[in-house]
């Protein structure tokens, strides 16, 4: 995972096996929404002072078939200004640079819940 806090980038390879394919060859499609929260959200996280927050929206748009046994990247990027709410898109990619996965999420701060701050290291 590779991180510039001055752009709110967020860049991660992951490699993706056959154990969390839907049809054979093929990544099930919730097990990348997964991974993609996940990093997405690391991302969005990163930018509030709180450092910690929660999903409140994720959108996903599969544009190819992401196969399974292979190393992938992921890229996050975080939007707008804000201490309790922000949008971060991302995408996932062949190492190729084809996307297979475009998704756009909004993260939140909640009022009234106490949230630990999530450790930089995450």
């Amino acid at each position: 995972i590779f991180h510039n806090p001055a752009t709110h980038e967020l860049v991660s390879i992951v490699y993706l096996g056959a154990s969390i394919a839907g049809w054979p060859g093929v990544v099930h499609g919730g097990a990348i929404a997964t991974v993609l929260d996940e990093t997405l959200g690391r991302c969005a996280v990163r930018m509030f002072p709180a450092r910690t927050g929660v999903t409140a929206n994720l959108e996903m748009d599969y544009k190819a078939p992401t196969r399974t046994e292979g190393f992938y990247v992921i890229r996050d990027k975080g939007n707008g200004k804000g201490d309790r709410k922000r949008w971060v898109v991302g995408s996932l990619e062949r190492m190729d640079g084809t996307v297979c996965v475009k998704a756009k999420a909004l993260f939140v701060v909640p009022k009234g819940v106490k949230l630990g701050p999530i450790a930089d290291r995450y």
